[in-house]
């Protein structure tokens, strides 16, 4: 065969070669023994991407399919180490690479090396989908040993068959308290406290017979130290290889054991409050007003029994069926205008009478926000009606009696606007100038007059001074005096008398006859304004008395109300013993001795002490006292009040304060007041007793150091004394002796 045929048939046979590799399924790439792509077949382009030209060398190959440097390298070095054995007649391995494409994505292929014709063939082999299937699979088993490892609830596989612990979670071991290793191989009632081993094995044996998961269990595990925790079982099967496994998921529900039992704890709690309540509390269906449930209280309220009332219809506890009609309908108004209900109602007992009550209802809605019931909390307020209508009638009685004053009398506030002007002010002005600034209405002034005291009235001074008038000669008394409103803002006081006449008498009077009378004026005045604040501090005492009775217990407003009773209890306490001293230092007056009541007198007086604090206790013992004794019930009243007061006083921190009266061999009786309080220096026990003494650990303590010298005073007009003790820091005891008249 000639030469030229030869080569012709060789080329017919490479050109059939290349047809036929073009339908090979996998890609073929020929390098030439100097490193340049001479062929690619169809395969390869559609796996790849990229033309011949633009992989011709082996470097523009290796750079586009192996863009990152570092597995670049890796791949290269198996070229220079397996290419040359190649070559030498040795076939090297197969290996698996990640060729990135011309379009960016990457494919998982499997790489061979031959030799043939002179060449170097590449076959690429394209496995990417059997690899992400791979990896997905590691994935799928690497995310459930994470999941099954980090689940929160401990986890246990049991063999169906034998009932072997054959694996379990971290949380399983941390549950036992105990490793891994020492729970596998264990038999699942193991677990448990052996009084629940039936329990438990019924519970397996239904697990080993349903395909579907049961419902869940209680039950408790016993751990390492000896705790038991009760769980919540969820069992199911599942097959493990060929093995039959029953997974049980085991809930710690210790924290919910702990709240189911503060529940009913709190349930308890709420029954014990609500038995316990002054208010009657109903709860009521809303369409039909049956009364669901109540506390007893009702039948204080009501007089109908608890099992009485549940059951039946609210009108019965109404008037008549109108107003439990206008009840109803001002209730719904109520709910949608505010969303809750308040009223003031007059309401019926079971004997017919009626009384005044205060309701505050809430709605209870269901799921699609329909009202369904509601909670009704009933408030007796017929004392605080009663209070009311007291306070109206002494207002009254007050503007009547400031009425009658003959002087003038104006308030105004700390911005020196006219509060209040009496009818005599009014009258001397020509106007009623309330809402005026003070010194524009009464002066005609542009500005605050030069002598204006307002600023050290509204720091508690009283200031009075006496002036003759440029308008018409007549010469005034003027008092100025700080005055608490019942909101608790201060407002000044004006008081002006004309006190003409006596400057008149002064003039015509000697020396020694001025200063008598000037004595005598001084005890007329301190009578007068006794009289005329007791009025004004009932009503402020009042006042409080019904705030307290109204306000929440904590509230800052029943603090402050509790804090005004106090101070107008001392200023009533201060008015008294200034008014018996000044008895006991006059002439010509003597004690009024006669058969009274001393436990009431007693008795009277703790309550009207206790009324003043709620941070004091103060207990009364009477024992062995005698029904009736010889005494002045008025000083004796004064004697206790001091007494009372001191203790209240001079123990800031609240405490219990004992008062102690009883019978003496003598016939005579002894009084004890004790208290928990600051104490007495013992240097000072015989002291405190001195008019106007006051210790100096009490600087701070409103008082006029009258009280304890009035009640040696007293003691001693009755024919007996008063004896202290004192421990700093404890607390003091007084004891006072009275002797019946001889």
């Amino acid at each position: 065969m000639s030469p030229h045929r030869r080569k012709t048939d060789s080329d017919v046979m490479f050109r059939d070669i290349l047809a036929l590799m073009d339908f090979m399924p996998v890609g073929i790439r020929w390098v030439n023994r100097q490193g340049a792509c001479e062929y690619l077949n169809k395969t390869f382009v559609e796996m790849f991407g990229y033309s011949l030209e633009e992989i011709r060398s082996i470097d523009d190959w290796f750079t586009k399919a192996y863009p990152d440097p570092g597995y670049r390298q890796e791949i290269t070095s198996w070229y220079s180490e397996k290419i040359p054995r190649l070559v030498r007649g040795t076939t090297p391995s197969p290996f698996k690479a990640k060729v990135t494409c011309k379009d960016g994505a990457v494919k998982h292929v499997i790489v061979s090396a031959h030799i043939a014709l002179g060449r170097i063939i590449g076959i690429y082999t394209d496995i990417t989908e059997h690899a992400k299937a791979a990896e997905l699979q590691l994935e799928i088993e690497k995310m459930f040993r994470l999941t099954f490892e980090g689940a929160v609830d401990a986890i246990f596989w049991v063999n169906a068959e034998s009932g072997i612990l054959v694996n379990c979670n971290r949380a399983a071991e941390e549950m036992l308290e105990a490793p891994r290793n020492e729970i596998i191989g264990q038999h699942f009632t193991s677990l448990h406290p052996l009084d629940s081993t039936e329990q438990v094995a019924s519970l397996f044996a239904q697990a080993t017979s349903l395909t579907e998961p049961q419902g869940d269990m209680e039950a408790e595990v016993v751990s390492r130290s000896g705790k038991v925790i009760p769980v919540l079982i969820r069992s199911s099967l599942t097959k493990i290889g060929d093995t039959n496994v029953v997974q049980g998921v085991f809930i710690d529900i210790s924290e919910r054991k702990r709240a189911e039992r503060a529940l009913i704890d709190t349930c308890n709690l709420m029954q014990k409050t609500l038995s316990s309540l002054n208010e009657t509390v109903f709860i009521v269906e809303t369409g039909t007003r049956k009364i669901l449930d109540c506390n007893i209280t009702v039948e204080k309220m009501f007089g109908y029994p608890r099992a009485e009332v549940i059951g039946k219809y609210t009108p019965m506890l109404h008037i008549s069926e109108e107003m439990s009609r206008i009840f109803g309908e001002e209730m719904q108004k109520g709910y949608r205008e505010k969303g809750y209900f308040e009223t003031e109602f007059s309401m019926r007992r079971k004997d017919g009478t009626t009384f005044f009550s205060e309701h505050c209802v809430t709605p209870i809605r269901d799921e699609t926000g329909a009202y369904v019931s509601h909670v009704c909390v009933v408030r007796d307020i017929s004392r605080r009606k009663q209070s009311e209508e007291a306070l109206r009638k002494s207002e009254a009685r007050y503007r009547a009696m400031i009425d009658a004053f003959d002087g003038l009398i104006y308030i105004c506030s700390q911005e020196r606007r006219i509060e209040f002007m009496n009818r005599q002010m009014i009258e001397r002005i020509g106007h009623d100038a309330t809402g005026e600034l003070c010194y524009q209405a009464l002066h005609n002034f542009e500005a605050v007059c030069p002598w204006c005291v307002n600023e050290r009235v509204f720091n508690g001074e009283n200031v009075q001074w006496e002036i003759q008038s440029s308008k018409d000669g007549r010469w005034y008394h003027i008092s100025n005096v700080p005055i608490r409103n019942a909101d608790g803002i201060m407002s000044k006081q004006v008081m002006i008398t004309d006190i003409t006449a006596s400057k008149q008498a002064e003039q015509d009077r000697v020396a020694l006859e001025a200063q008598r009378m000037m004595n005598e004026e001084q005890r007329q005045f301190l009578g007068l304004v006794s009289h005329e604040i007791r009025t004004p501090l009932a009503v402020i005492d009042g006042a409080a008395q019904l705030i307290l009775l109204s306000a929440p217990p904590d509230s800052p407003c029943s603090s402050q109300a509790e804090r005004i009773r106090g101070g107008a209890a001392r200023l009533s306490n201060l008015i008294d013993s200034c008014l018996t001293d000044e008895r006991l230092a006059s002439g010509g007056w003597s004690p009024d001795m006669c058969l009274h009541d001393i436990g009431l007198i007693v008795k009277n007086a703790a309550n009207h002490a206790q009324a003043a604090t709620r941070i004091h206790q103060i207990n009364v013992s009477l024992a062995e006292l005698p029904d009736q004794f010889t005494c002045d019930a008025m000083l004796t009243k004064v004697m206790i009040d001091n007494l009372l007061d001191n203790a209240v006083k001079y123990s800031p921190k609240g405490g219990e304060i004992r008062l102690r009266a009883y019978g003496l061999g003598n016939d005579g009786i002894c009084i004890e007041v004790s208290d928990e309080g600051i104490g007495i220096p013992p240097d000072q026990l015989e002291r405190i007793f001195k008019r106007f003494y006051r210790t100096w650990q009490v600087s701070g303590v409103v008082g006029a150091g009258l009280g304890l010298h009035l009640v040696r005073k007293i003691a001693e007009i009755h024919g007996g004394t008063a004896t202290c003790t004192s421990i700093l820091g404890t607390g003091s005891s007084f004891s006072v002796f009275l002797n019946p008249p001889m």
